[in-house]
């Protein structure tokens, strides 16, 4: 299976939030998303798509989906993460922030040298 890293576009938004429906997860608009997003490829098809948002020497990555039924899921998902911090480096940020409730990512996170900080965090938000 090969991989390649691109920029998110509107083509990739339908099955980014078809991704976070099927989990019940909130979907943002379109206009909503930064446009500092990544999909990752996986044999030419989109597997995880997350994004950047930046303020600045700071940055979180967010809003991160990938295909359940991706055979290349699992690598796609590190790719997009790998992307994603080596774009926050590139950019000039000196610390990066993710949240997650997901054990898998959590222990990813950790692995990539991240650490845990408040693990009762819940994030909430609401349309202005």
């Amino acid at each position: 299976m090969t991989f390649d890293a691109i920029p998110f576009t509107r083509e990739h938004y339908f099955l980014y939030s078809s991704w976070l429906e099927v989990r019940g997860r909130a979907v943002p608009k379109y206009e909503h998303l930064t446009k500092n997003g990544i999909t990752v490829m996986a044999d030419g098809k989109p597997a995880a798509c997350g994004f950047l948002f930046s303020s600045g020497k700071a940055c979180a990555a967010g809003n991160l989906a990938s295909d359940p039924d991706s055979p290349g899921r699992s690598e796609a998902v590190q790719m997009l993460l790998d992307t994603l911090v080596a774009k926050a480096r590139e950019g000039g940020h000196e610390v990066m922030f993710f949240n997650t409730n997901r054990t898998k990512l959590a222990e990813r996170l950790v692995d990539m040298g991240f650490m845990a900080g408040d693990r009762d965090l819940v994030q909430y938000a609401r349309a202005l």
